[in-house]
């Protein structure tokens, strides 16, 4: 059985370097106290140096147990040199603290029957270490997560441990994985209960991630503290993964849809041009009482010698177009970086919402940011996840080519297609949008601009998450 213990909550560890410190300063001041320093001339040097010894050993191990330090997971060189680790967990160091004080006792009092008990105390420290030792070994992991993922939205990951062992059952395994991206990571847990022998557990956890754009995940840090919870044995398993994070999608408000361009203007377009709104062929069926005379398709009734019809399809679908303007200083403000998230969860909307009141019509998106990015095709279930990956890669930059971009746009005509301009800059009046509006008008198709904020996508746009069907 396995379960979702907790993410990462700050829960600091003490090494086993430490409790040897500790120990070793503690015997090596008794030893000074005792006077147990080899006598011959000159050795006044060498008591000296055994009590800073004492001292030193002693500050440095209280020191790492007082502090601590987080699990941290190895990878590298150092991982294939020391693939197992061990730690000392709180309860252990409350156990070590009785161990000390009889030790302490035994050398003050002289007792062999304080130090047998010294012995007895240390070792469930050895045992607890051995027995973690084998539960680690012959462990196999593997995560399984989908390839993309809503910005804050929860998703699950399973994770499958399998025990290759023949005799040995696995005990209370607990799986450490990583998602990060630049300064944001989450690290998910599971424990197992009980791996049986030549067996296999899936468990299952449920991650959000609230950055968009490529997490990378791993490694996958592998531990127990069985059976005693004194040691902890660890184990770093090399499985890297990854995972595109979408922006998330908002809701278009009643104004946005009331401003558009109403079906009923474009119909007047030249039918001479192809397009959407072209009454496009259906299929062939027989005459009907009440068809118009005008339909009928004299060929096909000569050939099969009875009134066929020709009956078409009407297009009420618009094509879609955005040009998105990532422009964004290089010393920017949390503001200005939030216009750019705010920039590309409007125009996810606008996609999502266009596929799904426009099931048979064509999209362009096009980025200008660091990298020009541009695609074209039919909006369907399976283009979409094509159109956010787009979205989901974009960064901004300080001297977009927006002109060049714009260029591109020109490319889909089409007689009834919505033009969206979606920009971060501040000003409509300045130069490079100016002149790409002025050259969109002169081609016949002109722009809707808007510049992204807060406060102008307000009456358009609620940024709260929508249900995606």
């Amino acid at each position: 059985m396995a379960e979702l213990a907790r993410q990462d909550d700050g829960q600091r560890v003490r090494p086993v370097s430490a409790l040897l410190a500790i120990l070793c300063g503690i015997a090596t001041g008794a030893l000074y106290l005792k006077g147990y320093t080899p006598q011959f001339a000159g050795s006044g040097w060498l008591r000296l140096l055994q009590l800073l010894a004492s001292i030193a050993l002693l500050a440095w191990g209280i020191k790492s147990v007082v502090v601590g330090s987080k699990p941290q997971t190895t990878t590298g060189w150092k991982s294939r040199l020391m693939p197992y680790r061990i730690e000392v967990t709180q309860e252990g160091w409350i156990y070590f603290g009785i161990m000390v004080s009889v030790l302490v006792g035994a050398l003050i009092g002289k007792s062999n029957m304080l130090l047998l008990v010294f012995g007895l105390l240390a070792g469930p420290f050895v045992l607890n270490g051995h027995v973690a030792l084998t539960m680690l070994t012959k462990n196999q992991v593997s995560r399984q997560a989908p390839p993309r993922a809503m910005q804050g939205e929860w998703f699950s990951v399973d994770v499958a441990l399998s025990n290759r062992r023949w005799w040995v059952a696995s005990w209370m395994m607990v799986v450490e994985d990583r998602w990060e991206k630049e300064d944001d990571q989450v690290q998910p847990i599971i424990v197992f209960s009980r791996v049986a022998p030549r067996q296999e557990r899936i468990g299952r956890y449920q991650v959000r991630l609230n950055r968009r754009g490529r997490y990378h995940s791993g490694p996958i840090r592998l531990l127990t503290r069985f059976p005693l919870g004194l040691v902890e044995r660890s184990y770093v398993i090399q499985n890297p993964g990854e995972i595109l994070i979408y922006p998330q999608v908002g809701r278009l408000t009643s104004k946005w849809l009331r401003e558009q361009p109403h079906a009923d203007e474009l119909v007047q377009l030249a039918k001479s041009r192809s397009g959407p709104y072209e009454d496009e062929f259906h299929r062939m069926r027989e005459y009907r009482h009440g068809d118009s005379l005008r339909s009928i398709h004299w060929r096909t009734t000569a050939r099969r010698n009875q009134l066929m019809v020709r009956e078409n399809h009407q297009m009420r679908d618009t094509d879609l177009a955005i040009v998105v303007d990532l422009w964004l200083p290089e010393s920017a403000t949390p503001r200005q970086r939030e216009n750019v998230e705010l920039t590309l969860r409007f125009a996810a909307t606008l996609c999502l919402e266009h596929s799904r009141k426009s099931r048979e019509s064509t999209v362009f998106i096009g980025i200008a940011g660091d990298v020009e990015r541009h695609w074209t095709g039919a909006v369907s279930p399976l283009t979409m996840p094509l159109i956010f990956d787009q979205l989901a890669l974009a960064e901004p930059s300080s001297t977009p080519k927006l002109a060049k971009l714009a260029t591109a746009c020109y490319q889909f005509r089409s007689p009834a297609a919505q033009r969206v301009l979606l920009t971060t800059r501040p000003d409509l009046a300045s130069q490079t949008i100016t002149a790409v509006t002025s050259e969109s008008a002169r081609q016949g198709m002109p722009f809707r601009t808007l510049a992204v904020n807060t406060e102008s996508l307000a009456p358009y746009f609620n940024d709260s998450p929508a249900e995606i069907h």
